[in-house]
């Protein structure tokens, strides 16, 4: 017996034993044995998978998705966790709030309507109240120094109270010579985690004024700065 002989029989004992041992709930519910030995069902549209039920091949919607225009060339075209029109189901059109501002938004978010605000450039809504809209100015004249650039962005705030804190365009910055009692004191490292670090009435490498540094006189003597002042004896 040639080759060729061998290999019909080999082929012809396959598919014999698919016949006879692939049982009938098998060929009736498998993609690529459906309804009989062999026969793969079609690729399946987008978001959607194959299916095999009494021998007949079909398809269902993956999970999340959903077949909403019934056109079978597009598959399960919704997303029923996000789509705002068809959120959790086919045609549930998620409402939109209105708010002082005018820009409230519908979301659906795993399937849930909701809403959101769409804040104009340097406002928020920091209390997620959208009944009061985009309530807090983060870098305007009314930013403050507990909402500084974002929500909830506290300016830290001087413990020795040498420095006053506030929020200027959005940026957390400070002022020295605020309080009374601490005149003549400044930020000469740049450092605002020590706010007003130097004395400038008494540090003799900062007298009057950032790194004007007290120099002893040719002759000798003591150095001092009182009251911002270079003097020696």
């Amino acid at each position: 017996m040639g080759s060729t002989g061998a290999a019909v029989i080999i082929i012809g004992a396959v598919l014999l034993f698919c016949s006879l041992h692939v049982d009938a709930k098998v060929r009736f519910n498998d993609v690529d044995n459906c309804g009989k030995c062999k026969h793969k069902c079609p690729r399946a549209p987008p978001h959607s998978e194959r299916t095999c039920k009494r021998g007949m091949c079909g398809t269902k919607c993956k999970s999340g998705w959903k077949d909403c225009d019934r056109k079978k060339a597009n598959g399960c075209e919704v997303d029923m966790k996000t789509d705002v029109k068809n959120c959790g189901s086919c045609g549930n059109v998620c409402p939109t709030v209105r708010t002082p501002d005018g820009n409230a938004v519908a979301t659906c978010t795993n399937g849930v309507c909701g809403s959101a605000l769409i804040c104009p450039t340097g406002l928020a809504d920091c209390d997620g109240d959208l009944s009061n809209g985009c309530e807090i100015d983060l870098v305007g004249f009314a930013a403050t120094a507990i909402n500084c650039g974002s929500c909830g962005n506290i300016c830290p705030l001087s413990t020795n109270k040498t420095a006053f804190s506030y929020c200027n365009s959005g940026v957390c910055t400070f002022l020295c010579n605020f309080f009374d009692g601490f005149l003549g004191v400044e930020d000469c490292d740049g450092d605002m985690s020590n706010f007003c670090e130097v004395n400038t009435r008494n540090d003799v490498n900062n007298c009057g004024g950032c790194g004007n540094i007290c120099v002893a006189p040719p002759g000798g003597g003591q150095i001092s700065c009182i009251e911002g002042t270079c003097t020696s004896r």
